[in-house]
Order: structure tokens, then C-alpha cells, then sequence
């Protein structure tokens, strides 16, 4: 045989070859990813990260493939989300369903929804959040399993929760700690958010000890990405009973962890809340270096409602030392951006830190309208938060009196 004949022999039977190539391929880069995969490990490395990310795009494409993609899909989703992985990975997350619904695996659809679900939450989209979970809840319920269906109850509480509808929240809370073990790590998750709940009731007391439950399963199973999560929490209730420096050292534990797990998000909201628990000691320069590092991770990773909390704790910072335009400037802020994500809860909060702002000025008609607007804001609640709102109807007596 010639050797042109060799060469075109060669380009003829190639391309039939290649599919059994590709699918080779695939196989053995989706298996190596999964073998180097340790599923008790919090923080994933970079170069697992993306070995994994590379394996998974080849695996989407590959329909006999799916066992291994599902696997590894959601066994990366934990890391990503809280690496700070927003929409990129939300759309690999859609393909991966669009994959499991092809396939009829219910199952794999469920833990997906799930998945997509908690990302939307992060993003500040309730109603595509709620639609994926309840998909994850119809699923998971359909198949008996009741853990994720827990899981999914839960984050619709959380859910519910972000929205102020207190008693939707608590319902899912506790239907949620139904259907799993007292010492379930899910079950952690429904004390944390009646905690939240506890809280926004303005229950100091109760919030606490519901958040110390959480702490107490999830140190009992050694989570310390949700352990992380608690302790922040929990810094924040001390905060509301007014145990100042008790908050202060579960700020300091939780960025510790956050920052040993990479999760610059957790470690961001932290540092946050260290900030205004600086604020509440009179420490108003420390609080502002506390916020400083905040701001670009919140930009980032579209953190709006957070940069309207940020703004309002800056202003805050700044109103006492008596840098009253800077302050009066991020107050506008924070304003604006809570009403662009419609979270009438931040927006009240920064409408009664702008009436301190008027009454410190010798305001006064200007301090009662401000406050006057803020409940407004809160009416547009299903329930008002007692804490936020008893204090501002307080606030506005003693001018009222004055």
C-alpha cells in the first residue's frame, strides 16, 4: 500500500474512532476528578477546582456519561457556592438538570433543585428560589426521602424569612426538624433560622439558645463551614441581648473559620457584623476598619442588599464622628440600593439611622418624617420586625414628648 493511500486511510477511519475516544476521555477525566475527590474535605483547592470544572463541562456533553457528571456536580456545588460562585455556576447547574430530566433521574433533579435553589437565595431572586425548591420538596417527597426533602423545607423558611414572612418561616423551620434526627446536621439548620425568627420577634433570649443548639449539632459533627455560619449568628444575638464583647469573640471565631475555608463571603459578612459590634462599644474607628475590606467582596459577588447594610453601618460609623455629609451621602446609599432590591426591611433600618442623623442636627420635624417613612416600609411586610419597629415608635414618642 502507498503511502497516500495510508494517508487517506487514516483520515477516513478517524473520525468514526473519535466518539469512542471521546467517551473514553470523559470517562477517565470524570473518574480521576471523583478519585481525587475527598468528600469530607471544607475547603477545596484550586487545582481540584478546576480539574473538576474541566471534567464536568466534557461530562455534560456525554449523555452514558451521567452517573459520573451527576456525582460530580454535586459533589463540587457545596465548594463553589461558597467560593463565591454565582451565575457562571448556576448556568453549569441548569445544564446538569436539564441533563437529570432527560435521563427521568428524579433523584438527581431534586439534590439539583436544591443546588439552585440556595444560589437564587444568595442572589435576592425569591421567586426563582421558591420554585426550585418546591420542585426539590415535591421530588424528594414523591421518593421518600425525607432528608432532602428537610432541606429543602428549610431553605424555604430561609426563604421566607428574607421576605419577613415570620410565620411561613417558622412553620418550614419546624416541618423541616420533623422529618430528620434531633442530632440530623439538617436539623441544625431549622434551629438556626427559629433562632433568626427568635430575633426578628425581638426574643433575644430565645434566639440565642435556638442558635446554641445549632452550634451544639454542628460541632458534634464537625462542620465547620456551618459552624462558621452559627457562630456569626450567634455574635449577632449577643448583639441584640447586649452581650457586646460575647459577639465580639464569635465575630472573631467565625472569620477564622470562614477565612481557613476561602469563603471571602462568609468572612465578609462577619467582619460586617464585627464592625457594628465595634459600633455598639464606641469603638467608631475600629468599626470602619472592620467594614473596609467589605465592600469590594460584596461588589463582587452582587451582594446589593449587603452593600445597603454596609452603607448604612459606614454612615453610621461616620455620623458619630461627626463627619455628618459622609455620613449623610451613604445613608442616600444605602437607601437607594435596599429599594432597588426591594428589601423594605434594610430600607426602614436606614431610614430610622437617617432621622438620628436630623435629630443630632436639631431636626426634628425632618427625624419624625423620616421614621414615619420607615414605617411604611416595614408595613410593607408580612410581619414587621418588633424589634426594629417597637424602636422606632419609641424614638419617635420621646421627640414627640420632647
Amino acid at each position: 500500500m502507498s503511502a497516500d493511500a495510508q494517508d487517506t486511510r487514516a483520515e477516513t477511519t478517524q473520525p468514526s474512532d473519535y466518539p469512542a475516544l471521546f467517551r473514553t476521555f470523559v470517562a477517565r477525566s470524570l473518574d480521576a476528578a471523583l478519585a481525587a475527590f475527598d468528600p469530607a474535605i471544607e475547603r477545596l483547592d484550586e487545582t481540584l477546582r478546576e480539574r473538576g470544572l474541566h471534567a464536568l463541562s466534557y461530562g455534560l456533553r456525554l449523555e452514558d456519561a451521567w452517573p459520573a457528571t451527576r456525582e460530580l456536580a454535586l459533589s463540587l456545588a457545596p465548594h463553589l457556592e461558597r467560593q463565591g460562585y454565582r451565575r457562571e455556576w448556576m448556568a453549569v447547574l441548569a445544564q446538569a438538570l436539564a441533563q437529570a430530566e432527560a435521563q427521568r433521574d428524579n433523584a438527581g433533579a431534586a439534590h439539583l433543585h436544591l443546588r439552585l435553589g440556595r444560589l437564587h437565595i444568595l442572589q435576592g431572586d425569591y421567586a426563582a428560589a421558591d420554585a426550585h425548591l418546591a420542585q426539590a420538596q415535591r421530588l424528594a417527597a414523591a421518593a421518600g426521602d425525607n432528608h432532602t426533602q428537610a432541606q429543602a423545607l428549610e431553605r424555604l423558611g430561609l426563604s421566607a424569612f428574607d421576605r419577613s414572612d415570620l410565620d411561613t418561616a417558622q412553620a418550614r423551620a419546624h416541618a423541616a426538624l420533623a422529618l430528620v434526627a434531633a442530632d440530623d446536621p439538617v436539623a441544625a439548620n431549622g434551629w438556626h433560622l427559629l433562632g433568626w425568627v427568635a430575633l426578628r420577634q425581638d426574643n433575644a433570649e430565645a434566639g440565642i439558645a435556638r442558635l446554641q443548639q445549632a452550634l451544639a449539632i454542628n460541632r458534634l459533627h464537625g462542620r465547620y463551614y456551618p459552624l462558621a455560619c452559627t457562630l456569626r449568628d450567634l455574635g449577632t444575638a449577643y448583639l441584640y441581648a447586649k452581650r457586646h464583647a460575647l459577639g465580639v469573640a464569635a465575630f472573631t471565631q467565625a472569620i477564622e473559620l470562614f477565612t481557613e475555608l476561602g469563603d471571602d463571603w462568609g468572612a465578609a459578612v462577619a467582619r460586617m457584623n464585627l464592625g457594628v459590634a465595634c459600633w455598639y462599644q464606641g469603638d467608631h474607628t475600629q468599626a470602619l476598619a472592620a467594614y473596609a475590606p467589605c465592600e469590594a467582596v460584596f461588589q463582587r459577588l452582587a451582594g446589593q442588599a449587603y452593600l445597603a447594610r454596609l452603607y448604612n453601618n459606614q454612615g453610621l460609623a461616620y455620623r458619630e464622628l461627626g463627619e455628618i455629609e459622609h455620613a449623610r451621602a451613604l445613608f442616600a446609599q444605602s437607601i437607594e440600593l435596599a429599594r432597588g432590591a426591594a428589601d423594605w426591611l434594610e430600607t426602614a433600618n436606614a431610614l430610622d439611622s437617617l432621622a438620628g442623623l436630623h435629630l443630632r442636627l436639631g431636626d426634628s420635624a425632618a427625624a419624625l418624617n423620616a421614621w414615619q417613612e420607615a414605617l411604611t416600609e416595614l408595613a410593607r411586610l408580612p410581619a414587621p420586625p418588633r424589634y426594629l419597629y417597637n424602636l422606632i415608635r419609641e424614638r419617635m414618642a420621646a421627640v414627640q414628648c420632647a
